[in-house]
């Protein structure tokens, strides 16, 4: 009688060894696939840090802004007629030189509707001739506003409106 037993564990032993070719062979592609995807990834990783570089770059030297709503320029020769959202006053804006800083302010308040940030006040002011151009006369404007609370009242950051006793 032959011994079969080294028939059989060769028999065995190829099997695994067959599978475990099998086995490797297929983790070699997964392990081709998965370094192909990295790969791409690194790449693509590599342009978004360009591109974030870039954006860095741009983004430092402009200064995204809102564009500010073009209001027409007008000069102190001009008459100034009201816009059509006006609360029905006579339309125009006169000269103020001469006029009281706190009544030019206050024809002015009126023009623009009943209220208005004090900046455009200061531009309206200034092209009209009833304030100079400079900081002092501005802060003159601010002080004969505050100070006169039966006429004006301060409704926000920068903002004025007349009171409803003021004249």
């Amino acid at each position: 009688m032959t011994n079969l037993w080294p028939d059989a564990i060769s028999r065995l032993v190829e099997g695994q060894t067959e599978d475990l070719q099998r086995k490797h062979t297929r983790l070699t592609a997964e392990r081709s696939q998965i370094d192909d995807q990295i790969a791409q990834i690194e790449r693509e990783l590599s342009e978004l840090e360009i591109a974030v570089r870039v954006y860095r770059r741009f983004s430092e030297t402009v200064v995204p802004t809102a564009r500010p709503r073009q209001e027409p320029q007008v000069r102190p020769d001009q008459q100034v007629t009201a816009r059509p959202s006006g609360n029905g006053t006579s339309g125009t804006l006169d000269r103020l030189e001469g006029v009281p800083v706190a009544e030019a302010a206050e024809r002015v308040l009126r023009f623009l509707g009943g209220e208005a940030d004090s900046s455009k006040m200061r531009e309206l002011l200034i092209n009209r001739g009833g304030l100079r151009p400079d900081h002092n006369s501005y802060g003159y404007l601010l002080k004969q506003m505050r100070t006169k609370p039966d006429r004006f009242v301060k409704i926000g950051r920068g903002r004025w409106a007349l009171t409803e006793g003021g004249s």
